[in-house]
């Protein structure tokens, strides 16, 4: 079983519909303040992504997941980072793409260059406004930037470096060579400091691998659903 955290909303930005993982059998997850979840004040610096662990663990467990493996991408990624190390005994595997552990000035700037929605791909941005309407999205997603701002100025742009080298499950770290959101920097920093981690870089790929329009989808898939089915 696999748990499968994104960011904003997860039947924008999850697995298509269809894709070679559905056998595995899953469980996505909407963050508190996002999708179909509650709205409620979620854009806390010190508290957000931990929070967001603690939900999608607490939400395995209801259901009666007594191990499962963890797939994360951008903000995602770095949620199941942390739930490896908050609960050990139960992350049997983990997958991140598009992720990072921490976020420097050049992140910054990458970001804030997205916080009009209007300079968004128009696909992704149509998806969103779609589910959310234009003003909301563009609330919640400016709060987004804000968030990280605060990680930099506030925590030295800290999220989760110290705990990478306690992550003890396996890891497979998979990252687009042309990524413009998260530079693929992040990835080789990963990759060094979680022991055993297995990192693929796709030259061509960018951010959103798994989307249903990135043309390395079917291998992204192939690939997680080999790392996933290993026996360990």
């Amino acid at each position: 079983m696999c748990c499968y955290v994104y960011q904003v909303h997860w039947r924008v930005q999850s697995l298509p519909t269809g894709h070679n993982l559905s056998t595995l059998g899953g469980k996505t997850v909407d963050f508190r303040g996002y999708g179909s979840s509650e709205r409620v004040e979620r854009f806390n610096a010190d508290t957000c992504y931990r929070t967001d662990a603690m939900d999608a663990h607490a939400l395995m467990e209801s259901l009666g997941f007594v191990r499962y493996s963890v797939l994360g991408w951008c903000h995602g990624g770095t949620v199941g980072m942390i739930m490896a190390t908050m609960f050990p005994e139960v992350v049997e595997k983990l997958v991140l793409l598009g992720t990072k552990s921490f976020i420097t000035r050049e992140d910054l700037d990458i970001i804030e260059k997205t916080r009009n929605i209007s300079n968004w791909p128009p696909d992704l941005r149509e998806e969103m406004v779609q589910f959310y309407g234009e003003q909301l999205f563009q609330e919640l997603w400016s709060k987004v930037v804000d968030v990280d701002i605060e990680i930099h100025t506030k925590k030295d742009g800290n999220i989760c470096r110290e705990k990478l080298s306690k992550i003890g499950c396996p890891t497979l770290i998979l990252h687009g060579g042309k990524d413009q959101m998260v530079p693929p920097s992040h990835a080789q920093y990963l990759a060094e400091h979680i022991r055993g981690s297995q990192l693929v870089i796709m030259e061509e790929g960018k951010h959103w691998l798994h989307g249903k329009n990135s043309k390395q989808r079917q291998e992204v898939h192939a690939i997680v659903k080999t790392f996933l089915t290993q026996k360990l």
